[in-house]
Order: C-alpha cells, then structure tokens, then sequence
C-alpha cells in the first residue's frame, strides 16, 4: 500500500473511530441498567468528596460492590466537564477508542489486517448499550483485557520485558474495574504461554513478579481498607461477585449453555463466522491468532457455564473476533490483493450501518421511548418546576436510581426536588406521577383515582379514598 493512500485511509478510520464514540455520546438519557447506579455512586463521590469507595443514598454501596476505577474515572470527568449524561459515559468512550488504538499500533505493519480489526470492533456491539456508550463497566473491562492479551502475545513472540510488566498489572487494572470479570482471561492466557513454551520463562522473571506484587498489593491493600472502613463489605463482595453469580443466578439472569454464541450470531458481532476462519487460517503461522483463538475460547466457555448470563457478559470477546476478522481479510489481501481488502472493509461498513448507526442517530424523539425514558426526560423538561410548584410527588419502586439520580441533578439545577413516595403509602388528595404500570396497578387496586393528565407511559393521578374507606 502507497504511504499517502495509508495516510488518506487512516484518517479516515481515525474520523469513523471518532464518530462512533463521541457523536451524539449525551443525547440519549441514563440507563436504568446500570449506568444510573453508576450515575448516583459518582454523583455522590463528586459532592462528598469521598474517593475512598462508592455510596449510595449516602451509604457504602454494598449492591454494587465492584471496585472504584471506573466511578473515579466518571468523577473526574465530572469534575471537568460538569455533571452531565456526557462526561458520565465520556471514560467508555476513551476506553473503545484505547481499544482501537492498541489493536493499531500492534498490528500497524499490516495496514490491512489493522484496518479492518479496527473498523470490526467498531461494527460490534463494543460500541453499543451497556458498552462503549453508555456509563458501565464494560469498555473500560474489555480495553484492560486485551491490553493483558497483546501482552502476553508480546512476550511469546521475543519475551519483552515491558510485557513483563505490562501483563500482571493490565490484570490487576481489569480486576480493579469489574472484579471477578477481570480474571477470566487469565486461564486462556495461561494456556497459551505453557503451550507455546514461554510461562516458565515469564515466571522466572523478577519484573514479572515485582509487577504482580505490586499491582494486586494495591489491589488487596484497597479491599481491606474498604473493610476497615465499611464492615461487612468482603462478605457483600464474596456474596454479589463469587456465590451470587457464578454458582447461582443473579437476579433471574438465567439462559442455555449456548445463551452468548446466540446473541453473539444474532447482535453482538455479525461477522463472527469470518472472525473465527481467519483465526483458525492463522492459528499455525501467527501467536497472536494462537492467543486469540485459545483466550476466547476459554473465555466462552467459562461465561457459558457460570449460573448468570447477561448479554453484555460477553464484550471482551469482540475485540478478539475483530483481530480474527482483520486476519482474514489480511489473508485474503496476500492472496488476492486489495481488492479482497476493499471488500471485507465494505462488509464491516454495511453491519455498522445497520447494527451500530441508528443507536448513534438515536437521541430523544426519534424513537418511541420507555418509561424510564420518558422519566428522564420529563425531569430534564421546561415543565418540571411547574409540576414542583403545583406539589406533586412522584412514585417510586423498590429499585430507582435512574428516578434518584436525576431528581438529584433537578435539586442542582433549581434547589428543589420531587417528593418521593412508594405505592403503599400514596394518600387520599396528594397529586402523583406514575411511571411504571405495576405502580399504577397497585395504587388502582387500593384507592380510587382522578386521572388529571397522560403522556404515553407517565400518568398524573390525584389519589382518592381507598376502597375499603368507601360504604
């Protein structure tokens, strides 16, 4: 390839790169699930100033127990950029973008084979919900994970000391971003370093362990300290992240063994089929493929058989399917040259236009919202203070940072807040604003009502007397 054609197509997958993170990135409100439990823990940490761990309502966050890397990250952007829907997904964002930039700068002597693992990864469900645009957990995951991965490849292929280093504490990192779902690389990198002949060495090596050392001693070092300073927070740990997942169900979250390689075939990457062929074409030929190829495979089967399945479980396996797919077109370019290129980068433009556009063309009003969308939006409304002025409550359910959190960012814009109530204690004359229909069921089925206003899924009722209050 011509250096100045490298050049044109590299800023233009540079503008495609930058398109898919950052266009529209605030437009779309807060997820319930869970970019608003997020949203509230780092609301919380920037007005408290309480770095040491999460809160929630004020209080050690003992449900979501994960470690605070993210929500630092979320914070300090916070304090950057303001409080906003942006700034909050703003560290997914960078952590797709550092995912594209590794798997550039790795595979840059194959301009080809780069280019299309990059425009891959950005044609997957990477860049979608619960991943590269929202506020969760999972971009930044993935991105420490296969640091951890071309690491390893690194130092199979020439044992460089930097990769020593790297390797443990990219783990360290990913462990220190979802917990347990940081390790579960580890097995497959394992397995590829003993059969390629290179884990005795890498274990013999002091950089090696002065960097795990290091690393999981500040990761152990943060874990005591949270104990110390909230008791019971280990034991929430052991029960949510080990026990509460992996041996049982959590939260219903239940599916077949073959739960992911469906979701992975209908929505998570299209082009999973020629991923997989170019890893296997270049599995003899190429360590990293080798790597890849066992590291997945691995990684898939272990999510497979634990207890909970979740689809965005699945993520960190996308960035080793876009290195399969930019192995295939690599090898399809050496075969029949640039033609075959220009027709898997074509493929990878057709799935994003399908697959990953619309989630970025989707702001509020183009599509047909939920209830929690139409929460969000009526609370970020010109309409909202006159709704306070009037006095009404809005009802809540057990489960409501998505409704917390954003009537925490009303109180920062106008010092007041909606009154808060739960189905069971809503009285006879208050005016509330109902949200989910089970709320409106039960309220319906203990009181008499005056529906005073609807807008899709959110009813305004002024409640009435109950019905055993009625002769």
């Amino acid at each position: 390839m011509k250096k100045s054609t490298l050049i044109i197509l590299s800023v233009l997958l540079a503008c495609w790169v930058l398109i898919t993170c950052f266009a529209g990135l605030g437009d779309s409100p807060v997820r319930l699930w869970d970019e608003s439990r997020q949203a509230m823990n780092t609301l919380e940490m920037l007005r408290s100033g309480n770095w040491a761990y999460t809160t929630f309502l004020g209080q050690p966050d003992f449900f979501n127990t994960k470690p605070p890397l993210l929500i630092w990250l979320q914070t300090a952007s916070a304090s950057l950029f303001g409080m906003n829907t942006w700034a909050l997904r703003l560290p997914s964002a960078l952590a797709v973008m550092g995912a594209c930039l590794l798997l550039w700068f790795h595979l840059r002597a194959k301009p080809w084979q780069a280019m299309a693992s990059v425009g891959a990864l950005m044609a997957s469900a990477y860049c979608g919900y619960h991943t590269g645009r929202t506020g969760d957990y999972d971009a930044l995951l993935a991105f420490f994970l296969l640091l951890s991965l071309l690491a390893a490849v690194q130092w199979a292929e020439d044992e460089n000391l930097r990769a020593a280093w790297i390797l443990p504490a990219a783990t360290a990192l990913a462990f220190f971003t979802k917990s347990v779902a940081g390790l579960l690389f580890v097995p497959g990198i394992g397995l590829f370093l003993l059969l390629e002949g290179k884990l005795i060495h890498l274990i013999r090596r002091p950089a090696f362990w002065f960097s795990l050392l290091l690393s999981t001693g500040c990761v152990a070092g943060w874990y005591l300290l949270h104990e110390k300073l909230s008791p019971g927070y280990l034991q929430a740990v052991w029960n949510n992240e080990f026990a509460g997942r992996i041996a049982a169900s959590a939260e219903a979250h239940t599916g077949p063994w073959w739960f992911y390689a469906a979701y992975i075939h209908e929505k998570g990457f299209l082009l999973w089929l020629p991923a997989i062929v170019g890893l296997l074409l270049q599995y003899r030929r190429s360590a990293l493929a080798r790597a890849a190829f066992l590291c997945g495979l691995v990684f898939m089967v272990m999510i497979s058989i634990s207890a909970t399945k979740i689809e965005w479980y699945a993520n960190p396996v996308y960035p080793i399917l876009a290195l399969g797919y930019g192995m295939l077109c690599q090898t399809f370019v050496q075969k029949w040259k640039a033609g075959a290129g220009w027709v898997c980068i074509t493929a990878i433009g057709v799935v994003w236009w399908l697959q990953v556009w619309p989630e970025i063309r989707t702001a509020p009003g183009t599509v047909q919202p939920g209830p929690e969308d139409e929460l969000s939006l009526f609370l970020q409304s010109d309409s909202v203070l006159r709704k306070l002025d009037e006095g009404w409550a809005i009802v809540q359910g057990d489960y409501s940072p998505l409704l917390l959190f954003y009537n925490e960012q009303l109180f920062d814009r106008s010092g007041k807040r909606f009154p808060l109530r739960y189905a069971d204690q809503v009285k006879p004359g208050e005016r509330v604003l109902i949200w989910h229909e089970a709320h409106l069921n039960r309220i319906r089925n203990q009181h008499r009502d005056s529906l005073l206003g609807k807008a899709d899924h959110l009813h305004w009722l002024e409640i009435g007397p109950a019905h055993d209050s009625i002769p």
